[in-house]
């Protein structure tokens, strides 16, 4: 399955420090979706999971609630202000034995946040974006840089 992406904003050299601010903007353009799968593309620690957590927050979860990896468990999920979201992680999937078409269906999600959507190779479908934010660690690795593009279906 391939994707058409449009660049919503790119922004260069942000601190680590300042990554409340940037779950700001990222919350933002998503609470202005009924529905949103957003994919978190980095290496391993890019600080996909971390941002998770901060954009969950900036969209009303209690700081009281971790936000961890779901690596093992494939799916964590949060409800916030009566709206479902779930936190995906298919790093270790391996998609010759799984299929992860019905691992959404016991919930009505109004969000996803999905690291690794790669992994599962052609099986997309249920995780189609509609948007890609790609991670990129800096040389001293105190830094990153971030794209965020909206996606749709080519």
């Amino acid at each position: 399955m391939q994707f058409r992406e449009h660049l919503k904003f790119e922004l260069s050299e942000i601190p680590l420090s300042e990554l409340d601010s940037l779950a700001k903007k990222i919350a933002d353009e998503l609470r202005n979706h009924s529905f949103f799968c957003l994919w978190l593309i980095g290496d391993i620690g890019a600080g996909k999971t971390t941002l998770t957590g901060n954009i969950l927050r900036n969209m009303g979860l209690d700081s009281k609630i971790a936000v961890t990896s779901p690596t093992f468990t494939y799916l964590s999920d949060y409800k916030i202000n009566k709206k479902n979201y779930a936190h995906l992680d298919f790093y270790r999937v391996d998609s010759s034995r799984h299929t992860f078409s019905d691992l959404l269906s016991y919930c009505d999600f109004d969000g996803l946040f999905v690291e690794w959507p790669e992994n599962l190779g052609t099986d997309l479908s249920a995780i189609a974006p509609t948007h890609i934010l790609r991670i990129e660690k800096s040389e001293d690795l105190q830094s990153r840089n971030y794209l965020l593009y909206e996606a749709s279906s080519v």
